[in-house]
């Protein structure tokens, strides 16, 4: 059975939303940048700066996608040719 505290007066609601209507406002208007020198927390992968790599680091990085690529094509390829034969 439902208690009236599982289901909140919508006045209190009401009046609780208006109350903090201007904390809500203060907080849209404000500078939503945060300042340089503070810490910026977790970001989304495609929002944080990269870290630049070693020309050997980067050698490397683009051998093993050469290899990934071919490997994937390779494949591919033996796959097609042997519907055809």
């Amino acid at each position: 059975m439902n208690t009236p505290e599982e289901h909140p007066n919508p006045d209190d609601a009401l009046a609780r939303a208006r109350a903090a209507r201007e904390q809500m406002a203060a907080a849209l208007t404000e500078d939503q940048e945060p300042d340089p020198d503070e810490p910026l927390g977790w970001q989304p992968i495609w929002k944080r700066p990269r870290k630049p790599n070693s020309k050997a680091a980067k050698k490397e990085e683009l051998r093993e996608q050469r290899k990934r690529i071919q490997e994937a094509v390779g494949v591919h390829v033996n796959v097609a040719l042997a519907r055809f034969s």
